[in-house]
C-alpha cells in the first residue's frame, strides 16, 4: 500500500478515533499497541493489518470498506433478521444485484417499515408530531 493511500487510512482511523472521544493512548491499550502505533498508523506510517482493521470495524461500527477507501456506507446497514421485516428485507436486498424493479420493493418495504414503526411509536406512546414532517 503506497504511503498516501495509507495517510488517507490513518486520517479516517483518526477521525473516528476523536469522535469517539478516546486518546491515542485508549485506542492502542484496545487495540493491544502503545500510543506510538496509533501515531504512526494515523499518519501513514504504518497500514493498518487486516487483524487491525476488522478490530477497527468492531470498535467503532465502520465498514472496512469505509476505513480503506473512504467511498460507500460509513456506518453498514444493520437489518434485524429476527424480525419479519429485517427477513424480508434481507431477501430484497439479496435479488436487488440482477433486478432493478426488486430495488423499487426494498425502498417501498423500507419506507412502509418506517412509517409502521413511527406510528407504532407514537401510539404506544401517547405522543404528538410536532414541528413540520
Amino acid at each position: 500500500m503506497n504511503k498516501k493511500k495509507q495517510g488517507h487510512i490513518g486520517k479516517r482511523i483518526k477521525t473516528l478515533r476523536i469522535e469517539k472521544g478516546l486518546t491515542q493512548e485508549e485506542l492502542g491499550v484496545m487495540l493491544g499497541f502503545d500510543k506510538g502505533t496509533v501515531s504512526k498508523m494515523e499518519r501513514g506510517e504504518n497500514a493498518p493489518t487486516a487483524k487491525t482493521l476488522l478490530s477497527l470495524k468492531k470498535l467503532f461500527g465502520v465498514s472496512t470498506d469505509w476505513i480503506l477507501t473512504g467511498e460507500g456506507f460509513k456506518h453498514p446497514l444493520e437489518i434485524d433478521t429476527a424480525d419479519e421485516y429485517g427477513q424480508g428485507l434481507l431477501e430484497m436486498l439479496n435479488d436487488i444485484k440482477s433486478n432493478k424493479t426488486a430495488l423499487i420493493k426494498v425502498l417501498s418495504f423500507f419506507f412502509e417499515y418506517k412509517a409502521k414503526n413511527l406510528s407504532t411509536f407514537f401510539k404506544k406512546k401517547d405522543r404528538k408530531i410536532s414541528g413540520p414532517v
